[in-house]
């Protein structure tokens, strides 16, 4: 996992968001040796409808963007949202890791001060065209303490849990495959059952 923020979230700040302002945390190339993919998210909130990228490189504002998903927050309390990303990125460790988040409705989102670091409280409040540090904003000058920040953390996975998911793919595949040809060789039958091996069979069969 990739995050400034740590598990106490009693001290937060409410910050009014409009539909062309995002917030970004950037995590520097040199932490990230170690971090194979990012998997998803953890957003900390009580609702709304939301899109998150995931950009390489940029150092004063997000480089490339590499992956985008939408995801939306039911609502009710606050409280951590997991959002697990339909394909795991590939994290680039020569280059700067932004995940950056666009506001979809008007919200006020959470904010946690005193995380002293700066890369955890970018914003842009014009689509993401330019980004700043919420102190350094006059619409949010109320949030005066540098250190606030945003409640996001970024999920990483290594090679060998993506490699393990690639396989259970295949195995799925196979799987279907062996259930239509053995329909095709029962075709003459009018009663035809399918014929599967769970995948937990053939994974075991497969380390013998």
């Amino acid at each position: 996992m990739l995050s400034y923020t740590g598990t106490d979230v009693s001290n937060t700040a409410p910050c009014q968001m409009t539909t062309t302002d995002r917030l970004g945390i950037k995590f520097p190339a040199t932490i990230l040796q170690g971090h194979d993919f990012v998997g998803g998210i953890d957003f900390y909130h009580y609702g709304g409808e939301y899109v998150v990228y995931v950009h390489q490189g940029g150092e004063d504002a997000p480089g490339t963007v590499v992956y985008t998903q939408p995801f939306e927050i039911s609502s009710g309390s606050l409280r951590w949202n997991h959002f697990e990303f339909e394909t795991p990125v590939r994290i680039d460790t020569t280059q700067n890791l932004w995940i950056t988040i666009r506001v979809l409705e008007p919200i006020a989102l959470i904010g946690v001060p005193h995380l002293n670091i700066r890369d955890g409280n970018w914003v842009s409040t014009d689509n993401g065209a330019t980004w700043q540090h919420l102190d350094e904003l006059p619409r949010f000058s109320s949030m005066s303490d540098s250190t606030l920040g945003w409640l996001l953390r970024c999920m990483t996975v290594h090679d060998s849990v993506v490699n393990h998911k690639s396989i259970l793919h295949i195995l799925d595949f196979l799987q279907l495959y062996i259930n239509v040809l053995w329909c095709r060789t029962q075709k003459r039958h009018k009663n035809v059952h399918l014929f599967c091996f769970p995948r937990s069979f053939m994974i075991a069969k497969s380390e013998y």
